[in-house]
């Protein structure tokens, strides 16, 4: 068997990839790269509140890896102490960012506490009492404590219509989490001063803390556009949800009455069943809007859209057809049902006189019955016989209850 030699190159590049300050460098690039496309993105896209928090934390994620690569080339204040914090910080920031997307307050007193007894500690272990592996030990806890309440922040997401990015989302903080916790227990069982630089477990734990960063950037542009679609979604809903309704009284307008009747008129001949349809008109609306104003007009329609929805079954339709028209469809309902119904109508408004301003006055209302219980009819020629049952009931004198 040949024997395997490795190139001395191969072996070189490995090392170089696994430097410590080679992924120290790569690591105070990468935040800033990515906190400088989140910034583009946060300028120039919709963004909503704790995005500009997730993308000052990249970079000041940056900031911190910097300084601390730049260990024995600047004061151990800036590398040690500064670039530290600086990585520490960013996770309030990641923390803070998620409570302002939920809407509530960002400032944190228990991160406060955990920040400032974090950078009071590594002080400690810096100059009275210098331990890097106590440093270390100490650095490590705080994130793995920020790490996992990001994360138990993210599955417990209040909006559920988001909870399943957020969740998502979670899991894999609280995944992340693991680096930190592994990195304080090898700090604490190790018996000599670990130096970074030729540690060999050091690179790795680099390498993973970079794979961790870009794997949370990814999610903050996720959550952010799963929740501009949900936006956008609520949006169109209520232009469609306008567009079918009444904006005076609020009950579904023409159109929607059409759209719905339709479907209602095929499957009722389809299945052999009974439609029946009330439509009614107001007695004396001109002369209302004459005397009282079209704000007293205004107000009867008002008053007759609060009725008719409580006198009917929640599976018809009550709709303004136009004007101070009103149409009420009832599914499954004969003729003697439909005349019940608009008996108990007529008598509810009746004794439901108007009040406007200092003033109140009775409401006359004509009604026309139409029944379609099977036959060829389509739903124009029996909404016409309601139509003329209605005509029928102001020509013998009004505020009166004609079946076609």
């Amino acid at each position: 068997m040949w024997p395997i030699s490795i190139p001395a190159t191969t072996i070189s590049e490995v090392q170089l990839i696994l430097d410590v300050r080679t992924l120290g460098a790569i690591s105070s690039i990468t935040p800033f790269v990515l906190g400088m496309i989140m910034a583009l993105y946060w300028k120039g896209r919709r963004t909503y509140p704790g995005f500009e928090r997730w993308v000052l934390a990249d970079l000041v994620f940056g900031a911190g890896y910097l300084l601390i690569t730049l260990r024995g080339y600047i004061p151990d204040f800036f590398s040690i102490i500064l670039g530290n914090a600086a990585t520490v910080y960013a996770e309030v920031l990641i923390y803070e960012g998620i409570c302002l997307f939920y809407g509530k307050s960002a400032f944190s007193r228990t991160n406060f506490l955990v920040f400032a007894l974090c950078f009071g500690l590594h002080a400690y272990f810096t100059y009275p009492a210098p331990n890097i592996n106590a440093r270390i030990a100490v650095i490590s806890s705080a994130l793995l404590f920020l790490i996992v309440r990001s994360g138990w922040a993210l599955l417990n997401n209040p909006n559920p219509e988001l909870r399943r990015t957020t969740r998502g989302a979670g899991i894999v903080f609280l995944l992340t989490a693991l680096l930190p916790l592994v990195r304080t227990g090898y700090a604490l069982t190790r018996s000599a001063p670990i130096d970074l630089f030729t540690d060999p477990y050091s690179a790795w734990f680099a390498l993973f803390a970079l794979i961790s960063l870009l794997i949370w950037t990814f999610y903050f542009f996720l959550i952010n556009s799963a929740r501009l679609e949900l936006d956008l979604e609520t949006a169109r809903l209520e232009l469609v949800q306008l567009a079918m309704t009444d904006p005076l009284t609020g009950l579904p307008n023409r159109r929607h009455f059409f759209e719905h009747a339709d479907r209602e008129f095929e499957r009722v001949k389809r299945e052999k069943e009974r439609l029946s349809f009330l439509l009614m008109d107001v007695d004396g609306f001109k002369l209302i809007n004459d005397s009282h104003g079209h704000d007293a007009g205004d107000a009867l329609l008002q008053h007759l859209s609060a009725i008719l929805p409580a006198e009917v079954r929640a599976f018809d339709l009550a709709a303004r057809f136009g004007g101070d028209e009103f149409i009420v469809m009832l599914v499954n309902a004969d003729g003697e049902r439909a005349l019940e119904i608009a008996g108990r109508i007529h008598e509810r408004v009746t004794h439901s006189p108007l009040k406007f301003g200092s003033q109140a006055f009775n409401i006359e209302l004509s009604m026309g019955i139409a029944t379609f219980d099977g036959g060829q009819e389509d739903l124009k020629a029996v909404l016409k016989r309601a139509d003329t049952a209605l005509y029928q009931a102001k020509k013998d004198g009004k505020n009166q209850v004609n079946s076609g």
